[in-house]
């Protein structure tokens, strides 16, 4: 980033103003003609994001965003972030397996792709130009238990008057196929509108939308963009609607225990469920009396998914599983605890396997006795399971899980990404440490929202070797290696 640093050093040293700036980074690469790529801003360049997301639906140019926010979020945007310029960083969702190596040839661009992300910057930055911009941003409701009634907040900049009686500001809302309702701003400040959507039962989707126009009626913005009309605003809704659902919860419990568990053998265990829906989260309690639990790999399985190794081989010498939790969000691995294993522990696969996977059908745990002389008992077991009503895709979907994915690529030369989720708002940290355990870099520190994350780490002047990069995150937190190559 030697050429950005020097620009935005030499424009902050002479005073000079940038209203700004769209750094399109590696946008060339679409192999499944997705058309989405990520869009990335910091705290303060949010509302950029969002006229650059509103701009390209208004002008019909068919990319779909992908919105981040972070202030590490490393390309050329950088130097400019540091020196509290606002500007936004695009780049391809979808991430070139090719790049930096002699494969990265023209025949891998999706050249419709690239053409249409030049467009959609090219017209964010003449419409940013003139005098009547007005853009909207708003942090979409997420799915959850929760069916108390949702306030949602938009935040309106506009350099034109807006609209008033009739024609004012509208939330239109629906449940499952109904017909739209429409609400009005409950508090109105100068900048931030409020409503309230009704509680909901449990199985209920709410879909909505947003919608504004300008005084003299020339002109309608929607959130999520698409929509349009006006007298009143957004007559038509935008293909794309934000939307919600009310989880429900189902455990389930053993009822054919207890169950001897033999010496050098496998135990199988099922509960059945007719229920439908489909997975949202799944966790697992249960508790086995062993006189070493260093002898047992335990298993969920479930037909058309991925067998999930619950613990393995763990607590060698120490007896029993005594109300034994596993849950993908949990602080403390399984491989780390100790027996009788007493609380709520990480499993060694991910339960999260099972997400989108229908409810109804045979769960079952495996109990393999991998020694002789040590015979025990399966004393229960149950599977607790929240629940959706459908698979599709959500524009607003949150991750469900906290995790840190391995970088790619790795090993690497200069430059590699770095992915993680974090499932609910947190306090979140990403840091490098060398082999000795000194902190190197700082990717990710502060207060981020529930989402997916993608940091990409320039190594800079960091020396070959092996590093480890950290995430925590609330409870959460999980390590991987990285190799660094020059």
């Amino acid at each position: 980033m030697i050429g950005s640093y020097a620009y935005a050093d030499s424009a902050y040293a002479n005073g000079d103003s940038i209203m700004g700036f769209i750094n399109l980074d590696m946008i060339g690469f679409d192999p499944l003609n997705q058309n989405k790529y990520n869009l990335n801003t910091n705290n303060a360049s949010v509302i950029l994001a969002s006229s650059y997301a509103n701009f390209s639906s208004i002008y019909q140019i068919p990319v779909i965003p992908n919105e981040y926010l972070s202030e590490t979020n490393a390309s050329d945007n950088l130097p400019f972030w540091e020196k509290g310029y606002k500007g936004l960083f695009i780049i391809e969702s979808k991430f070139n397996t090719y790049y930096h190596t002699i494969s990265e040839t023209a025949g891998k661009l999706n050249f419709d792709f690239m053409t249409n992300n030049t467009k959609a910057a090219i017209v964010t930055l003449a419409s940013w130009c003139t005098d009547r911009l007005i853009s909207i941003r708003h942090t979409p409701q997420s799915s959850s238990t929760d069916t108390s009634a949702r306030t949602l907040a938009f935040q309106i900049k506009s350099s034109v008057a807006l609209g008033t009686g009739s024609s004012r500001p509208r939330l239109n809302y629906k449940t499952n196929a109904g017909n739209y309702k429409v609400l009005y701003p409950e508090y109105a400040s100068r900048e931030t509108l409020i409503f309230k959507i009704p509680g909901q039962t449990g199985g209920t989707k709410v879909y909505y939308y947003f919608a504004l126009q300008d005084s003299v009626g020339t002109r309608c913005v929607t959130y999520p963009p698409g929509g349009y009309g006006i007298n009143p605003p957004g007559i038509i809704p935008p293909q794309s609607l934000c939307y919600y659902e009310i989880y429900t919860t189902t455990n389930r419990c053993s009822s054919t225990l207890p169950r001897i568990i033999k010496d050098k053998s496998m135990t199988f265990d099922s509960i059945n469920i007719s229920q439908p829906g489909y997975v949202t989260k799944a966790t697992v309690n249960l508790s086995i009396y062993h006189q070493n639990d260093g002898d047992l790999i335990l298993q969920l399985l479930k037909e058309g998914c991925p067998t999930v190794i619950l613990s393995s081989l763990n607590g060698e010498g120490g007896m029993n599983y005594f109300y034994t939790t596993f849950d993908d969000s949990a602080g403390t691995p399984i491989t780390q605890a100790s027996p009788p294993f007493t609380g709520v522990f990480r499993p060694q696969g991910q339960l999260g396997s099972f997400i989108n996977a229908p409810i109804a059908g045979s769960w079952v745990l495996r109990v393999t006795d991998t020694r002789t002389n040590n015979q025990g008992t399966l004393s229960n077991w149950c599977i607790n399971l929240l629940v959706k009503t459908s698979v599709g895709a959500n524009v607003n979907e949150n991750p469900v899980e906290f995790r840190l994915s391995q970088n790619y690529p790795n090993p690497f030369n200069s430059v590699t990404r770095i992915s993680y989720s974090i499932p609910k708002n947190s306090n979140v940290n990403l840091k490098i440490y060398d082999m000795l355990g000194r902190e190197v870099r700082t990717l990710a520190s502060g207060y981020q929202s529930a989402g997916d994350y993608i940091v990409m780490f320039n190594s800079g002047d960091l020396s070959s070797g092996v590093y480890f990069y950290r995430l925590t995150a609330g409870d959460y937190s999980d390590v991987k290696r990285m190799v660094i190559i020059k």
